[in-house]
């Protein structure tokens, strides 16, 4: 019988085989680490800011994205904000 760390990297081979269609990745003897140790070098750390030079990082467009984080009006039910 399989344990829990088992069954979620089988079912994460399961489930990548059949959404892309290749053989899996992952067995269910490798376990987490060396998925984590494959996956580390796909995936690098998000920067510490969204700024770039042509799109610079001001009062009034922080004021934008805080007034549409908590907005609800742009929900399907008019009742739910990101927040």
């Amino acid at each position: 019988m399989l344990n829990r760390s088992e069954l979620k990297t089988a079912a994460f081979a399961a489930v990548t085989v059949s959404v892309f269609g290749v053989s899996a990745l992952v067995s269910a003897e490798d376990g987490e680490t060396g998925l984590l140790a494959r996956a580390q070098p796909m995936f690098k750390p998000l920067p510490e800011t969204a700024e770039t030079a042509d799109r610079p990082v001001t009062a009034a467009r922080l004021e934008l994205g805080l007034a549409l984080f908590f907005e609800t009006r742009v929900s399907s039910d008019g009742k739910q904000s990101c927040a």
